[in-house]
């Protein structure tokens, strides 16, 4: 459950953040937010970065800029705020490529400091994060209680699932099912699936499934 750029253009929508290009990149996933204030960030790995930045940094030339978007999009970065100077418009040209490129661009206010969104975002990361180690905290102790009281390996199965709202299917080391646990599927759905998967395990691997 990792913050999207999505996640970011809901909580940062009470300020006026606008997304104008990227939609299809919603989805990106981000880990850190930076804020580039020379080229020395052209040299940082900013993958999963959402990177935010006064539109006329590198200048207002038109290739150069396309290179800055293109250049954050290939090292993986998750999107990119621009903050406009007053009466500055963002070319339509920058528009169809980031949409072209599913990276999302978002324009923050002339008066929102870029520092206060970053200080949004990382908490709202922190908050993220703290959940997940919480929740796998709690997934451990549990199993592990389940391991104490001896309880079979079909009920762990089906106490993960349960759990973790997904379905688990366990096979032994010849891809023959042992066990599994389905969320909210007919059974000859269920059936469909587990041969799907047994057959693309045995593709992967190059050994055949076991009868015995």
């Amino acid at each position: 459950m990792s913050l999207i750029m999505k996640d970011v253009i809901r909580l940062l929508s009470a300020k006026n953040i606008r997304l104008i290009a990227g939609k299809a990149g919603l989805s990106n996933q981000i880990s850190s937010v930076h804020i580039m204030f020379n080229n020395e960030s052209l040299k940082l790995d900013t993958k999963d970065y959402l990177i935010l930045i006064p539109f006329n940094l590198l200048g207002n030339h038109a290739e150069t800029q396309k290179q800055l978007i293109k250049h954050f999009c290939e090292v993986g970065s998750a999107g990119m705020g621009l903050k406009l100077e007053l009466g500055e418009v963002l070319s339509e040209e920058l528009k169809h490529l980031a949409d072209f490129l599913n990276f999302p661009l978002f324009e923050i206010p002339f008066e929102l400091a870029l520092s206060e969104i970053m200080n949004e975002v990382n908490i709202s990361i922190f908050d993220k994060q703290s959940f997940l180690i919480a929740k796998s905290n709690e997934i451990h102790k549990a199993l592990t209680r389940l391991v104490l009281e001896g309880k079979s390996i079909e009920d762990i199965i089906k106490y993960s699932s349960n759990l973790i709202g997904c379905t688990i299917l366990y096979f032994d080391i010849h891809f023959r099912p042992v066990t599994y646990c389905f969320m909210n599927l007919e059974q000859l759905t269920q059936s469909k699936v587990i041969h799907h998967i047994q057959r693309q395990l045995t593709q992967q691997s190059g050994f055949s499934i076991s009868t015995q």
